[in-house]
């Protein structure tokens, strides 16, 4: 219930954002997954996004680990 209504509050930006790092993150189910790439073959401005948050996420891969 209380998911139901942060979501309402929610922005468009707010979800937009969500869904691109579960897209990002493999966490999309195959419908959501297709749909956000339409939407993405039909936005250049997302697709640019996406392409910049992959790099900086593979970016953060080739770090070196540190023992905490």
């Amino acid at each position: 219930m209380f998911d139901y209504l942060r979501n309402l509050r929610k922005s468009a930006e707010e979800k937009r954002q969500e869904t691109t790092a579960a897209y990002l993150d493999g966490a999309l189910d195959g419908r959501s997954r297709q749909q956000f790439e339409q939407e993405m073959a039909q936005d250049e401005a997302l697709r640019q996004e996406v392409e910049q948050l992959l790099l900086i996420k593979q970016s953060l891969r080739r770090l070196p680990q540190r023992e905490v």
